[in-house]
């Protein structure tokens, strides 16, 4: 088991991560998005690092969890009157 370096000066982050493999681009934005919140992404774009936001984008990190919340019966409820 190795450890391995996640850091983003853009994002504010620097550290390690324990694991068998490095972590691949939507592992790195999964752990990524247990750790930075998407306004800090979103500023990140912003400030000119537009394809660390689209590889996150294409890798996860702005899908949602499978989590039934109150804004998903909301949808669902919708849906099904339309």
């Amino acid at each position: 088991m190795g450890q391995y370096r996640i850091k983003s000066e853009p994002l504010g982050v620097d550290f390690m991560v324990q694991g068998d493999q490095a972590p691949n681009a939507k592992s790195t934005f999964q752990i990524l998005k247990q750790v930075v919140s998407p306004d800090k992404m979103i500023k990140a774009y912003e400030g000119g690092h537009k394809q660390l936001a689209r590889e996150a984008f294409k890798n996860g990190y702005f899908d949602q969890e499978q989590a039934s919340d109150l804004y998903d019966v909301f949808k669902q409820a919708a849906g099904e009157s339309l």
